[in-house]
């Protein structure tokens, strides 16, 4: 995990790898933390996972 806030727009909605990669963890922590409800995805179209900008802020505050 990144020691630095994320650079990413509040509203801006972010691919799988595209968070992952902001948040400096690997996309299958990603998909721990969804069974965690600790990053919830935001599903733009029923096929590609998307995540908003603000829920990839409040995963890495909460990484402690």
């Amino acid at each position: 995990m990144t020691a630095e806030r994320p650079e990413v727009s509040p509203q801006g909605l972010y691919t799988q790898a595209e968070a992952a990669r902001r948040l400096g963890v690997d996309r299958h922590t990603l998909a721990r933390w969804e069974k965690s409800l600790r990053l919830v995805p935001y599903d733009c179209d029923g096929h590609f996972k998307r995540y908003r900008g603000s829920d990839i802020v409040s995963a890495w505050k909460g990484r402690r």
